[in-house]
């Protein structure tokens, strides 16, 4: 691989993990109830609702079909940017609506594989306002998919001349960043949790302990270790 590659490459996966790392200072509580799902569901199997609802649907008033534009329309800016601490993260993206949820995850579906960073800062969006059985649906099918085999093309696997051994562990914690992440909104629920006490809420501590194991059979061997570890570690919390 030449150098300019090897040096994109690195500065992925250094800025996937510090997004990771960063994102799980900012986490909030949040509260759901469990909800089953298939670990095979296929990303292109729920209908696409976006442009339905950002045009004319009767159903959504106009003011906040007009908010929906606007979220969407700064996410593409986001992205655009490849800033991932830009401050409408944290201040356009609260509270989301059920409409607004869904909207992102359409997104998630509609970007291509290799968009990683991308996918996984939605993962991040959606994954601090864990609240009902469809949002936690939405993480077990993201630790459930396949694996993305190289940051050029998901369904290939790269060489060894295209990635050396060196920087082998660096490119995996990029091609897995939108599981991270993922994984990383379950240990929040779980960790608030546990400082919580008798307060927790029993509901959200057995779908998060049940939706990590839904996840321990991932595709990805690394993410169903995880999940696995993370259940085991967190499982006196059930009721």
């Amino acid at each position: 691989m030449n150098r300019g590659r090897r040096a994109k490459y690195l500065v992925l996966a250094v800025a996937a993990t510090a997004f990771v790392f960063a994102w799980s200072l900012r986490g909030r509580p949040s509260s759901g109830v469990p909800a089953p799902v298939s670990s095979q569901a296929s990303e292109s199997s729920v209908p696409s609702t976006r442009e339905a609802i950002l045009t004319s649907t009767p159903a959504v008033p106009e003011k906040d079909r007009q908010k929906d534009v606007k979220m969407m329309r700064d996410l593409d800016e986001i992205f655009a940017s490849r800033n991932d601490n830009d401050p409408r993260l944290d201040t356009e993206f609260r509270n989301l609506t059920p409409v607004e949820k869904e909207l992102l995850r359409d997104k998630y579906r509609d970007l291509p594989r290799e968009s990683l960073n991308e996918r996984g800062t939605i993962v991040f969006l959606l994954g601090r306002e864990l609240k009902t059985p469809e949002d936690y649906a939405f993480l077990a099918q993201v630790g459930n998919q396949q694996p993305c085999l190289s940051l050029g093309d998901c369904q290939k696997q790269a060489s060894i001349s295209e990635e050396s051994i060196h920087e082998e562990d660096a490119v995996s914690v990029t091609l897995t960043y939108p599981q991270r992440v993922a994984l990383k909104s379950l240990e929040n629920v779980l960790s608030r949790a546990q400082h919580a006490g008798a307060a927790a809420d029993p509901a959200q501590v057995n779908l998060a302990l049940g939706t990590l194991g839904s996840i321990t059979n991932s595709p990805v061997s690394w993410v169903g270790q995880k999940a696995a570890e993370l259940q085991a570690q967190y499982s006196g919390l059930r009721h």
